[in-house]
């Protein structure tokens, strides 16, 4: 009787050590960081009118962060992979699929193309 007992105290103890989180902090909550740089021209100018739309890779959440200064956006994002689209409305649009690992920066810069077919004055 008292095996039977020890060997169940045993394996709740290990379960419960085994299931416990490793340190006091919840990995899965650490974000890293995004910051997209647009740039312009021949000069690479940043785009003054540019804008960032992120898209979860599942399609489960989006965003459109706005511009901290002109050209450059940032944001915190949970770990995974994201499709970054980028856009100015006198060039062509990006697009770029982005891995994001916790407490990591990851810089994307999109050197925009003028739209020269559909800015023609017919």
């Amino acid at each position: 009787m008292k095996t039977v007992r020890l060997i169940g105290v045993t394996f709740i103890g290990l379960f419960l050590f085994l299931t416990a989180p490793i340190s006091g902090t919840d990995q899965s909550s650490q974000k890293g960081k995004l910051v997209v740089r647009v740039w312009q021209g021949d000069d690479n100018s940043p785009a003054r009118d540019a804008f960032v739309y992120v898209k979860d890779y599942l399609g489960q959440s989006s965003t459109a962060p706005s511009a901290k200064q002109p050209g450059m956006f940032e944001l915190s994002l949970a770990p995974g992979l994201y499709d970054v689209f980028v856009g100015e409305l006198s060039s062509l649009p990006m697009c770029k699929r982005i891995e994001i690992r916790a407490d990591h920066t990851k810089v994307y810069t999109a050197k925009l193309e003028v739209d020269e077919d559909h800015l023609q004055q017919d």
